[in-house]
């Protein structure tokens, strides 16, 4: 972790996407708009350790989901 200086701070804080208001949040995109999205994720190919990856972290929220599943129906 860096530690910056608290001008550095603020400025890195106040120029952040994270910061700014959101203008996009929420608003819907037309049909065109969502097939050009579709579009430009076909044929993606993830690597072996990538997909791995994804499996696990997949496996470990099902897992979550039962566990917090089987809490709310014994209590």
């Amino acid at each position: 972790m860096v530690l910056l200086p608290p001008r550095s701070m603020r400025i890195r804080s106040t120029s952040s996407s994270s910061s700014r208001e959101r203008t996009d949040m929420g608003r819907t995109v037309s049909a065109e708009t969502r097939a050009k999205m579709s579009a430009a994720k076909k044929g993606r190919v993830f690597s072996p350790e990538h997909r791995a990856k994804l499996s696990a972290a997949a496996k470990a929220r099902q897992a979550r989901i039962r566990l917090l599943r089987s809490a709310v129906i014994i209590h």
